[in-house]
């Protein structure tokens, strides 16, 4: 029997952020703009709710981001990381040691109505965390 999609993704470290930018299309800069804000919440939640739910006093920050944009967004992007696992584990790295870590995190962007899978853009962004307080 087949589990179902927030389950499977949950287990397999996933997080999906789906976004409706199509009526940016017309406006090159603001659409970019809406991509890279959706790299980077894709990129955060996962470690954000998870510090919230602990309560944990612990600073984060964007370090760099790196953008590789394929094709045009025409339509609703879907961003993806499958570092759900790595995100949560260097929460519990930063609670229990004190010291900045750093993960680089992968987001993959793709306009499943458009073009299936194929990403329309791909995305690096490291995250940096620290215990404070």
């Amino acid at each position: 029997m087949s589990q179902d999609p927030e389950t499977e993704s949950r287990r397999l470290g996933r997080f999906y952020l789906t976004t409706a930018i199509a009526y940016a299309n017309n406006r090159p800069g603001l659409h970019t703009l809406y991509e890279v804000v959706g790299a980077d919440v894709t990129g955060g939640f996962l470690a954000v709710n998870k510090i919230r739910k602990m309560r944990a006093k612990v600073s984060y920050v964007f370090k760099d981001l790196h953008c590789d944009f394929l094709k045009r967004a025409d339509g609703d992007v879907v961003f993806r990381t499958d570092d759900g696992k790595a995100l949560m584990a260097l929460v519990d790295e930063a609670v229990a040691t004190g010291e900045r870590v750093f993960l680089p995190v992968n987001i993959v962007a793709t306009v499943p109505d458009k073009h299936g899978d194929e990403p329309v853009a791909k995305f690096t962004t490291t995250l940096s965390l620290k215990k404070y307080g």
